[in-house]
């Protein structure tokens, strides 16, 4: 059975984290930041609100389509607005005039930051607390959230060690499909 990364000692990790560098010619933090990019994917789509939710933008694409060659630090994640309004079919349609548009986007994001204070974050933060991760969650205000971690790896001075989450709620979500979502490390370690 593979080891849980967050369960190894810091230096085992350093060794995992400095390895994984020399066989995927990347640097160690952003291997490492990967690992944590994996992790946020994984607490939001194990919740019981996943199938409300869509992962999209760069790393979606870098990710789960192997579409672009790009590291990202940031996941942009879609909840559908049918679901976060309690909206029919019908009303999601294309407003019917600009002030219309308005009140639906209002309407959106009031919905979806009461979601990301008052269930994602709970249960971000109860994940944390489970798990042998020791992150944290850094919340100011609004639609988006950071997961903060202690680095393991040696950092640079431009790669923060924490991952953004960026909520949207304004689209059906839809086309999505199911993906599973590897960490890159998982190339040159799979156990």
């Amino acid at each position: 059975m593979p080891e849980d990364y967050f369960d190894l000692s810091d230096g085992d990790a350093r060794n995992i984290l400095s390895a994984a560098a020399l066989q995927l010619k990347r640097p160690d933090f952003l291997i490492e930041k990967d690992i944590w990019v994996v992790w946020s994917l994984n607490a939001l789509f194990s919740s019981g609100f996943a199938d409300a939710l869509v992962f999209k933008g760069g790393t979606s694409l870098s990710k789960a389509f192997h579409a672009i060659n790009r590291f990202s630090e940031d996941l942009d994640i879609t909840y559908n607005i049918r679901i976060l309004l309690s909206m029919g079919d019908e009303e999601t349609d294309i407003p019917a005039s600009r002030s219309a548009s308005d009140r639906l986007r209002a309407r959106s994001d009031e919905a979806l930051a009461a979601w990301v204070e008052g269930e994602c974050m709970p249960h971000l933060q109860a994940t944390l607390d489970e798990s042998a991760a020791g992150g944290r969650l850094i919340y100011e205000g609004g639609m988006n959230l950071r997961v903060a971690y202690q680095s393991r790896s040696q950092q640079s001075g431009y790669v923060r060690p924490e991952v953004l989450l960026e909520f949207g709620g304004r689209s059906t979500a839809e086309p999505n499909s199911l993906h599973t979502i590897p960490c890159d490390v998982a190339e040159a370690f799979p156990d």
